[in-house]
């Protein structure tokens, strides 16, 4: 009797090993087939993402998420395949390294370039440097810049123009010198940033007293501080640096309108570059684009409003100071 016992028990003890056997079997094949799922929802996942961001490039074997990302001096390394390197300045507000989002023309970038798979990294370098390192053939190029028909295409290639900003004299609201021609700056004082490009006329007016300023801080509080009676520049960036570096509220700096002209902005391609011949043409044709769906509008809009609200729907003040846009004769350009 104690034999045939051990015998059922050990039959006992078997059926329930098999039946755990089965039950982990079960639990394999689920956990295989969750694996194989999982994988089969990722590869789609991938596929779709490495379309939204364009082509794969030479020697990768799936396509990263691009970005923008910026340094204050030139790195030592070498760029990265895929990554376009270029030289800029400080430039607020179209560009800084103290903007959210380094600013509009940053963001142009972002939407011409990210989407195609391509990195971009940004050198923040006084302009000068920036202008000389542009014959390294690592740097893809500088941004942002004025046209300038004196520059050949062995200093640089522009890009078709995107919007950038107005050029504007300004004065001190308690003492304005109202800006009619060229001719009528002769008996004044008028602040200047030296290497600007302003507009032809005046460039060449070397009969005018020009006072040279290394930036547009410098050539304010000269005018503030009454050293100079006009000031020549971008009201953008002018109000830009009143309003960070004078006041947050004052109203001493008046600008003048309708304004001398609307200058676009240009990236300058170097030629010298090892990818000039694809960059060049993707950045004009992604920019065509942008402007057909509204986008660029939209961004530069977005800029005049943050930065230069007075300028929209305002009306004309006879003093010279923020108003909207009417109509008065300007120099031949």
């Amino acid at each position: 009797m104690q034999h045939d016992s051990d015998n059922s028990d050990n039959n006992g003890n078997n059926s329930n090993s098999n039946n755990n056997g089965n039950a982990m079997l079960k639990q394999i094949g689920s956990i295989l087939l969750c694996a194989c799922f999982l994988v089969y929802v990722s590869g789609i996942a991938h596929a779709e993402s490495r379309h939204a961001r364009g082509p794969v490039h030479a020697g990768q074997t799936h396509a990263p998420a691009a970005s923008l990302t910026s340094y204050t001096q030139l790195p030592l390394h070498p760029p990265a395949p895929g990554t376009l390197r270029f030289a800029t300045l400080e430039w607020p507000p179209y560009i800084s390294s103290e903007l959210p989002g380094l600013g509009y023309v940053a963001d142009v970038l972002r939407e011409t370039f990210l989407p195609a798979g391509y990195n971009v990294e940004l050198v923040f370098l006084p302009w000068k440097r920036a202008l000389s390192y542009t014959s390294r053939r690592d740097i893809a190029g500088y941004l942002p810049e004025y046209y300038d028909p004196a520059i050949t295409e062995a200093q640089c290639v522009y890009s078709a123009p995107f919007p950038g900003g107005p050029l504007a004299f300004m004065h001190r609201t308690a003492d304005p010198v109202v800006f009619s021609s060229v001719e009528n700056l002769r008996p004044y004082r008028t602040g200047v940033v030296a290497g600007y490009i302003n507009f032809k006329e005046f460039d060449n007016a070397h009969y005018l007293q020009k006072d040279l300023s290394p930036d547009d801080l410098t050539n304010l509080r000269k005018l503030l501080l009454n050293r100079v009676d006009i000031i020549i520049g971008d009201p953008l960036t002018v109000m830009y640096l009143y309003r960070t570096h004078i006041s947050d509220k004052g109203s001493e700096l008046g600008i003048q309108q309708p304004y001398i002209e609307n200058k676009t902005l240009h990236v300058c391609f170097n030629k010298a570059y090892s990818q000039f011949e694809t960059v060049l043409p993707l950045f004009n044709s992604r920019l065509k684009e942008l402007e057909r769906s509204g986008r660029l509008e939209e961004l530069h809009a977005k800029l005049i409003r943050t930065y230069l609200p007075q300028a929209e729907g305002t009306g004309a003040d006879e003093s010279g100071g923020i108003t909207g846009s009417t109509k008065r004769d300007t120099p031949t350009q």
